[in-house]
């Protein structure tokens, strides 16, 4: 008899391990965010409080349905622009949800100057693949001691 409840509760276990990864497959296997990896955007990135802004070319991959990197470069016409790259996180995985919010940190150079940027935000996406991001993005220069905030707004597609 000792057994037989022994047995019952590792089929139990079992069980329900299979039934949970089943459910967790089936949901990521909807995530936009897993089915289309790869997204594209571009928009604009304008400084609050000063007088400047760039165009902005976005590029991002998720490898998993909370964590992507995403690659910037930044254009100003004036002759200033820069590249940025690092990971963001999304704080909903599991859900199927279309605006979802993010923050992450990004490290390259802006204006020829090392720049540590901190985007919060929130992203919004379709099972077609259109993506359109807004955040308000942090950053610090050591380098020169600046720091302010830039909005950005890009729009894009996922692949």
């Amino acid at each position: 008899m000792k057994y037989i409840g022994f047995f019952l509760l590792i089929t139990t276990l079992c069980n329900t391990r299979c039934l949970a990864q089943n459910l967790l497959e089936d949901d990521l296997a909807q995530n936009e965010r897993v089915v289309k990896p790869l997204g594209l955007s571009t928009g604009l990135s304008l400084s609050i409080g000063k007088e400047y802004g760039f165009y902005k070319f976005q590029g991002d991959y998720f490898f998993t349905s909370k964590i992507n990197m995403e690659w910037n470069a930044y254009y100003d016409p004036s002759g200033g622009g820069g590249l940025t790259l690092g990971p963001s996180y999304y704080f909903i995985s599991r859900k199927v949800k279309k605006v979802i919010p993010f923050t992450g940190i990004n490290l390259g150079a802006l204006d020829n100057k090392f720049v540590a940027q901190v985007p919060l935000g929130v992203s919004f996406m379709t099972k077609k693949g259109f993506q359109a991001k807004f955040d308000l993005n942090g950053y610090f220069s050591p380098t020169n001691e600046e720091s302010g905030i830039l909005t950005e707004l890009v729009v894009g597609w996922r692949f």
